[in-house]
């Protein structure tokens, strides 16, 4: 399907003590070009009419001449989850798996 190129997708958990500039300090000058707001609902048989519902959003960072940046951030409980990866396999990632490794 993609010219028999493989795409392999690595994935490794950070504890975060602050800010990630580390991880992100290639692209902090970067601007972001789009975004994507993912509502889900809490309960399978939930009415269309209720307004809870859990959110996530994902960035894309324009990254020149290589595959955007792609971040993930979403607030379960107390704590505040961040995935981040480069190119659309990171991103269709993100969109099935949270950053704990759970399925949405």
């Amino acid at each position: 399907a993609n010219g028999g190129k493989q795409d392999i997708l690595k994935v490794s958990k950070l504890k975060l003590r602050g800010p990630p500039d580390d991880f992100l300090k290639n692209h902090l000058d970067r601007p972001i070009g789009a975004y994507t707001q993912m509502r889900q609902n809490f309960w399978a048989f939930q009415p269309e009419s209720w307004i809870t519902y859990h959110v996530c959003t994902i960035m894309e960072v324009e990254v020149p001449n290589s595959n955007n940046l792609f971040i993930l951030v979403e607030r379960v409980d107390d704590r505040l989850e961040i995935m981040m990866g480069e190119g659309l396999v990171a991103r269709s990632f993100m969109l099935e798996i949270r950053a704990t490794g759970r399925a949405r």
